[in-house]
């Protein structure tokens, strides 16, 4: 999801292409996750808020949960903002998901953390742990485990 000015943009919205034309700033490794080059990174999101909101780069880049919240926690921090002014738009899609050897014990571990999520959203345990970080839980868990694995 992406964080802009509207009067600056008016296109609701952009591609990845179009961002590339302009400043993006995002905090460790969003730019990358979604294929865009040369996003500058910064050390915290209120920073990257920050950036957008004073005009200094053109759009800030982020999960849509951290990025709502980012926005949530920091826009009374300046005296000057005006929330009408900016708007926020989904740009990509990212999938974050474990990583395990391709080997037996690989395919074990691999095995039980597949049904252990599973079990978890099930029970409608998943959600608030997701939530509370601001991600969104993605849309079911039993299509990650192959067991081509």
């Amino acid at each position: 999801m992406t964080f802009y000015n509207r009067h600056k943009y008016h296109d609701k919205f952009m591609r990845i292409e179009t961002l590339q034309q302009h400043s993006v700033v995002s905090s460790h490794q969003s730019g990358a996750s979604i294929g865009l080059r040369g996003v500058h990174e910064v050390n915290t999101k209120a920073q990257a808020f920050m950036m957008v909101a004073k005009g200094r780069v053109d759009f800030y880049i982020d999960d849509e949960g951290v990025l709502l919240k980012t926005v949530a926690e920091n826009k009374a921090i300046l005296k000057k903002f005006n929330e009408g002014d900016f708007e926020t738009s989904i740009v990509g899609v990212t999938s974050w998901y474990m990583i395990f050897p391709r080997n037996k014990r690989g395919k074990g571990i691999m095995k039980a953390y597949i049904e252990g999520t599973v079990q978890l959203y099930e029970s409608g345990k998943l959600t608030p742990l997701y939530e509370g970080r601001g991600f969104s839980v993605p849309i079911a868990f039993k299509t990650y485990y192959k067991e081509e694995y």
